[in-house]
């Protein structure tokens, strides 16, 4: 739960965080990655995120009567 909060708390208040690692978030994947696209660039140690893409990511598989965010 605790990389909920710190991602949270981070997106509110970008200005006193100066990086964050997420290690172990909360939520479980059931299925595979996808894969890489052929011509897809490795990740690098970290990536940036916007506040709304983790947000349609978090509730990617959540009923739309269920998101109350």
């Amino acid at each position: 739960m605790g990389t909920s909060i710190a991602g949270s708390y981070t997106s509110e208040h970008n200005d006193k965080v100066n990086r964050l690692v997420l290690y172990a978030p909360q939520w479980i994947r059931n299925e595979p990655p996808a894969p890489a696209a052929a011509n897809a660039p490795p990740l690098g140690a970290y990536r940036l995120v916007s506040k709304d893409s983790a947000k349609a990511r978090w509730l990617k598989d959540v009923p739309a009567i269920k998101q109350r965010i």
